[in-house]
């Protein structure tokens, strides 16, 4: 009985060893909890259909695990909800839970702040909206703008259907006018003031300004 308890004594305590320093990697890794903001994402959203509700960029997370494995947790984490059950306008909330993120094995969510989002659904609609030309200052002294034309006339928008409708013009970027006196093209940008409704095709117009001298000067 002797002989088979003291039998290859080395690999036995060279592995009794091994077993307690592996115990005690496991046991000396602390739990720890840590604050997170994380980017949100959106899948399966229908075609047809646009968010018109003010969404948060990002989220706080709040999450527990090894502190080796919390480290690593933040890199390249998002959230993503998934839309699919969406079948038309109208509202969608979306839970924020684990399976909304892809964690890293020993890592848990102990809560998201907000924990619930709420969508505004609309139809997709696109529709032709005039262009407004703007000027920053006026021609010269002794001038007055006496036409001012520009093309195209009308941009395309697209966006949720209320918000779209509500869009009375684009604006043409401002114009100087200060050392103009006579007939000119200018070649803008137009801007949608409303960040759900976006141009559909190119946002370049060409604007035209004429001016002459005022009557007795």
């Amino acid at each position: 009985m002797k002989a088979l308890l003291f039998e290859n004594l080395g690999w036995k305590l060279l592995s009794l060893a091994l077993a307690f320093l592996l115990w005690l990697s496991v046991a000396g890794e602390s739990e720890l909890t840590e604050t997170v903001f994380v980017p949100v994402q959106y899948k399966g959203m229908p075609r047809d259909i646009e968010i018109s509700s003010e969404l948060p960029d990002r989220v706080r997370l709040e999450l527990s695990g090894p502190a080796a494995k919390l480290g690593g947790a933040q890199k390249d984490l998002v959230v993503v909800l998934d839309c699919a059950r969406i079948q038309g306008p109208g509202q969608l909330t979306l839970t924020i839970t684990e399976d909304s993120l892809d964690l890293p094995s020993g890592v848990s969510l102990i809560r998201a702040l907000p924990s619930q989002i709420r969508l505004t659904l609309e139809r997709k609609v696109r529709r032709q909206v005039p262009v407004g030309v703007r000027f920053g200052a006026g021609p010269p002294a002794g001038y007055r703008v006496v036409r001012h034309e520009a093309q195209p006339d009308r941009i395309w928008v697209v966006g949720p259907e209320s918000r779209v409708n509500r869009l009375e013009q684009v604006e043409a970027d401002a114009l100087e006018l200060r050392d103009l006196i006579a007939s000119r093209d200018y070649y803008l940008n137009t801007y949608v003031n409303d960040p759900y409704v976006r141009i559909d095709g190119s946002p370049a117009v060409k604007v035209t300004v004429a001016v002459e001298r005022s009557a007795g000067k």
